[in-house]
């Protein structure tokens, strides 16, 4: 599951607490505006995970695939090769950083509005959304779960 999103950043501004462009400095609204002019509008931002091993053993997830999304919208998709063990029982936290272009996703005249308001006060993702498929390595051998696994507050396959 995810816990929580932070160091969210469009164009190089902290946007975390941002609402809407009128929140904006006038000059941090000058640098989402020049951003726009360039025909990009960068994103980046770490979505902290959280997974949890129920098995008797300690577990590994030694790969991860996952797409990106904000407002149902594939934003960017990777591969994580970072091997991350999980103790019997227990849990592990996974910071996952993800950067994408809003221009290649929404149109011009939409594009700086989806950058605000993706998380509540405390960092809880509203709208950005993440899919996962893991591969763990139990016992000395990796098992790639068959889909992707949609995140949130609860997990949900499909």
């Amino acid at each position: 599951r995810y816990t929580n999103v932070t160091n969210t950043q469009v164009a190089g501004i902290n946007v975390q607490q941002i609402k809407s462009f009128n929140d904006l400095s006038l000059m941090d609204a000058a640098k989402v505006t020049g951003a726009l002019v360039q025909g990009t509008l960068p994103i980046n931002f770490t979505m902290n995970l959280q997974v949890s091993n129920p098995n008797p053993t300690t577990a590994a997830l030694s790969k991860m695939k996952w797409v990106a999304f904000i407002d149902d919208k594939v934003l960017t998709n990777g591969v994580l090769q970072e091997k991350v063990s999980v103790p019997s029982q227990g849990t592990a936290n996974l910071p996952l950083t993800i950067q994408g272009d809003l221009l290649k996703v929404f149109a011009k005249k939409d594009a700086a509005s989806k950058a605000f308001g993706l998380t509540d006060l405390n960092g809880v993702p509203k709208r950005i959304g993440l899919k996962i498929r893991p591969t763990i390595n139990i016992g000395g051998l990796d098992w790639e779960y068959p889909g992707y696994i949609t995140l949130s507050q609860t997990l949900k396959a499909e």
